[in-house]
């Protein structure tokens, strides 16, 4: 019997001490924001072909056109560019890298390789070229290669011509 005294009278000071800590609170309600920003992101791959024949008198339309997939958050385009900054005569050129290569003069082919751009036609890669527009998403691609190679064309001997192709790719607006 002490011990339900000694309870009930401990009890009953911390109801007085503490009234707000056994009765149910009650409150305003609280609103509570809550924002995710989406942040621009944007990724690109591409492979193409390795090797390619040259013939004369002929656009040597590559057999295998190179492929990729853009992944954007945001409407986006992909370039183009010869990975040669030097020389100027060259950027956008095969060039040979065995077999016959002068040691004076133009060593590139007569005319410039030339890649399909967001369109159905083939432009020089002497300069930046825009091969792909697209929307936000996962945006598969599939472009065409050529080197044109005319009957005329004195740099084309036995040997290997080689261009890099780089391929940047860009979101074209903020997506607000």
């Amino acid at each position: 019997m002490k011990k339900v005294l000694l309870l009930g009278l401990i009890l009953a000071i911390l109801l007085l001490a503490f009234p707000q800590g056994v009765m149910a609170a009650t409150g305003t309600p609280q609103n509570v924001p809550v924002n995710a920003n989406v942040v621009s992101a944007i990724s690109c791959t591409a492979s193409g072909p390795a090797q390619q024949a040259l013939t004369r008198g002929s656009n040597n339309e590559l057999a295998t056109a190179f492929t990729g997939t853009v992944i954007s958050t945001n409407n986006w385009q992909l370039v183009a560019t010869d990975q040669k900054t030097t020389p100027t005569t060259e950027v956008g050129y095969m060039v040979p890298t065995t077999g016959f290569a002068p040691s004076t003069g133009p060593k590139a082919l007569v005319a410039p390789f030339a890649i399909q751009t967001s369109g159905a036609a083939y432009s020089p890669l002497t300069s930046p070229v825009t091969v792909a527009l697209g929307a936000a998403g996962s945006n598969p691609y599939t472009k065409g290669m050529q080197q044109p190679v005319g009957n005329d064309d004195w740099m084309l001997t036995t040997g290997t011509y080689q261009i890099t192709i780089v391929f940047a790719c860009s979101t074209t607006d903020t997506g607000s």
